[in-house]
């Protein structure tokens, strides 16, 4: 239904931000302050992901949240 709709726009997304390179390593499009503060956070909180595919998932909700609050914090 819906929530599997919802589901395959989000892969969708992670996809068109994510990059591979040759040796495997994942390149994410995002802004400095996003991939400075997602690094910081991950190894503040011992974050680790056993697959890409999860990471990317991880990062997108970590994304939108970050902008989330951005634009929250804009407003007062």
């Amino acid at each position: 239904g819906n929530s599997l709709y919802i589901s395959m726009r989000v892969c969708l997304l992670v996809l068109c931000l994510l990059l591979v390179n040759l040796d495997g390593s994942l390149i994410v499009n995002l802004n400095q302050a996003q991939h400075a503060s997602y690094y910081q956070w991950k190894s503040q909180y011992s974050k680790s992901y056993q697959s890409g595919e999860v990471e990317a998932y991880r990062l997108n909700l970590w994304v939108q949240n970050y902008n989330r609050i951005q634009e929250h914090n804009a407003r007062f």
